[in-house]
């Protein structure tokens, strides 16, 4: 399903989320990871497979997606070593209880969002191996122990 297909159900989502009406974690972590990966280039077609809007899979099977198995909430994207591009959106920062965030080894430009360092669970960022500019607001006291990047 393309990103048209299923914008009015993410607007929606963002709207409830807004407002405290959605309640189901792994339905918000299921639009945020399709929301990022609309500005994921895939050329080995590797996410193509399991990350669909019509997949009735649990998102904690797509590649490279980890859960807490109590809530169904994603606790970690690794997603090195696997050929992609394209940016980083900030809606990453709406994965609320992500601990590890892997993207190394890939050819990621542009900015890194600052919503980042609003993960306050977040334990490991690896962005190395990659172009991105705008890191420093990364570089402060509460990140500077788990940043690795070039």
């Amino acid at each position: 399903m393309e990103l048209r297909q299923w914008l009015p159900d993410l607007q929606r989502w963002e709207m409830g989320r807004r407002h405290g009406i959605c309640s189901c974690l792994s339905t918000d972590d299921k639009f945020a990871l399709l929301a990022i990966k609309t500005n994921i280039i895939d050329h080995l077609g590797i996410l193509s497979n399991t990350w669909s809007a019509t997949s009735n899979a649990s998102i904690c099977t797509w590649i490279g997606v980890s859960c807490d198995l109590n809530n169904q909430s994603v606790i970690a994207l690794n997603l090195s070593v696997k050929g992609l591009a394209g940016t980083v959106t900030p809606i990453i920062g709406n994965l609320s209880f992500l601990t590890s965030l892997d993207i190394s080894y890939n050819n990621f430009s542009g900015f890194v969002p600052k919503e980042l360092s609003q993960l306050h669970d977040l334990q490991q960022l690896l962005l190395f191996n990659n172009s991105f500019t705008g890191l420093r607001f990364l570089v402060h006291e509460e990140f500077v122990s788990l940043v690795e990047y070039d």
